[in-house]
């Protein structure tokens, strides 16, 4: 049981390492893209010359006044307090329920997923986030005999 704890602790910790690095790293190719990038009037002569058909259009919604990184920074800091208040023995049932029903699935879906679906929407998914919050979720609600109405 001990082990098995410890495994998952150092699975989370290396998850949250992981996509750390990924987003760290995507403003190094961020800023290679944007000096391969055509300035304003080519663009705008490539659209003029070669109209985009309809099928391929894509919205997608973005609020440029929402710093996506910062907002994954500060979530993921919240998570691992998270995670850190749940993995000391001294923290009480009443606020391991109200971590693992409530603030942690709240940050998670609310700032954690969309920032990072924002950052990297070609390596995660919601599905697959969600999969993964469950899991995280899962295993101390079941260490610590806990079910969430």
């Amino acid at each position: 049981m001990l082990i098995k704890y410890f495994i998952m602790k150092h699975a989370l910790i290396a998850l949250s390492i992981f996509t750390l690095t990924l987003v760290g790293c995507d403003k190094h190719s961020q800023d290679a893209k944007d000096r391969q990038q055509p300035s304003q009037d080519q663009k705008v002569e490539q659209i003029v010359a070669q109209p985009a058909p309809a099928s391929s259009v894509q919205f997608k919604p973005s609020n440029p006044e929402i710093d996506y990184k910062a907002q994954f920074e500060k979530s993921d800091q919240k998570i691992s307090r998270f995670m850190d208040q749940l993995d000391d023995p001294k923290t009480v049932q009443q606020d391991r329920i109200r971590i693992l029903c409530k603030d942690w699935p709240e940050v998670y879906k609310s700032e954690y997923m969309p920032a990072l679906l924002h950052l990297k929407p070609q390596e995660f998914t919601q599905p697959k986030l969600l999969e993964e919050l469950k899991t995280a979720t899962d295993y101390y609600k079941n260490s610590a005999g806990i079910t969430c109405t």
